[in-house]
């Protein structure tokens, strides 16, 4: 709205600086026994002490003297408050027609508030597909990250980050996989365990104890089955050998990623307690998620970094 006011209200005042200096429109000036005057208030007109055109008063105005800009500053204020009000009009209609439209589409994510209504809707309607497509969506995102980070620490261990830097390609069916495994086990676990631990344990009764149950239980338990299941999906989606390739790396890797998650986790803490004490359950999964980028970043490094 501001800048249609800005547009149009610059355009409005070039047309009156133009019509009052060059005597834009001059076959509305009329004579009179005093000289020329005008009917169109941009114009000037008086009389003074140096005949012709452009007395000493600076400017292209016709008459027998110099000039007198009585005129033309009503002019200018008639010209900047129509210019005001046309417009506050313009863009008070374009800001309607801009309502109508959105209203019509509702489209998510054409603004904050239709995408939050959208999806609190689709988790009172669908709460565990909901949920669970979002589980896939954050786990690609964190797999990115994981891969990422991979990729700078192989350059800086390789020396060769003073040489030409090779480009960072993603792993696209490694992030396919990630996204199987936040979909078909994270997101529905997460809200079958949350909504298990909110029956045996409200939190709107237990309050800030309660909180921290939940906590430790999603910390110490989902943990636990969380880094089994990354490491073991994502492996067979990614083509390796359950048997030969899966197990061994199992039973090499599964203590230092479970370490690695526990270490994240009780970094996390202080959010989770906040997430779980004052959110409503259909929203815990959802914050829980948007904090675990960075638990599925190193979980999904730690999966990969030996394969």
């Amino acid at each position: 709205m501001k800048k249609n006011f800005a547009i149009s209200f610059f355009i409005l005042n070039i047309y009156s600086f133009v019509s009052s200096t060059n005597g834009f429109n001059s076959k509305v000036i009329r004579s009179n026994r005093n000289g020329l005057t005008r009917k169109n208030p941009l114009f000037s007109v008086g009389k003074g002490s140096s005949g012709g055109i452009g007395g000493n008063g600076g400017g292209n105005i016709v008459g027998k003297g110099s000039s007198s800009f009585g005129d033309d500053e009503d002019g200018s204020k008639k010209n900047f408050v129509f210019g005001a009000a046309f417009s506050a009009a313009f863009a008070e209609k374009t800001k309607n027609k801009a309502k109508e439209g959105l209203s019509i589409l509702k489209i998510p994510g054409l603004n904050a508030k239709l995408t939050v209504e959208w999806y609190v809707s689709m988790l009172e309607k669908h709460p565990l597909m909901t949920k669970a497509i979002t589980a896939s969506v954050i786990a690609g995102a964190g797999d990115f990250l994981a891969q990422y980070i991979a990729h700078k620490i192989h350059i800086k261990r390789n020396g060769i980050e003073s040489v030409v830097k090779p480009l960072f390609r993603h792993d696209t069916r490694r992030g396919l996989a990630c996204m199987c495994d936040g979909l078909l086990i994270s997101g529905p676990l997460m809200h079958l365990f949350y909504d298990f631990m909110e029956r045996i344990l409200p939190i709107s009764s237990g309050g800030s104890f309660a909180a921290i149950v939940h906590v430790l239980a999603d910390s110490v338990l989902l943990d636990s089955i969380f880094v089994a299941t990354a490491m073991t999906m994502t492996g067979l989606l990614e083509g390796f050998s359950f048997t030969s390739e899966i197990i061994p790396q199992f039973k090499s890797d599964y203590v230092p990623a479970l370490t690695a998650s526990w270490t994240t986790s009780t970094a996390l803490v202080p959010i989770e307690f906040l997430c779980f004490r004052y959110l409503p359950l259909s929203l815990r999964t959802l914050s829980m998620n948007f904090t675990s980028v960075i638990w599925d970043g190193v979980i999904y490094f730690m999966a990969h970094r030996s394969r």
